[in-house]
């Protein structure tokens, strides 16, 4: 977001002062910061697609429940490992 944000300060503002100022406060970032996300976004022929925003949340979960879904990523992992152990760590 940030670098789609610095590439469409680039194309609106004539100087890059400017451009890193506004950068700088709209995304609460230093100076240095903003002019290296400029620098970046110098480069970018298009916009950087953003991915679906992700939220974080805690919950609770009994014990035996924890315990099943162990199990269950036990049971994934054993194909994974059995792979990785035929064909290389790399694959």
């Amino acid at each position: 977001m940030r670098l789609n944000l610095a590439r469409t300060l680039l194309r609106e503002q004539e100087h890059l002062p400017q451009a890193a100022e506004h950068h700088a406060r709209d995304c609460s970032i230093s100076m240095r910061q903003a002019y290296r996300y400029l620098e970046q976004a110098q480069q970018l022929r298009r916009p950087v697609p953003v991915g679906d925003a992700k939220l974080s949340f805690t919950v609770k979960l009994s014990r035996f429940f924890l315990g099943r879904l162990k199990a269950i990523d036990n049971w994934g992992a054993r194909p994974v490992e059995a792979f990785r152990a035929d064909f290389g760590p790399d694959c």
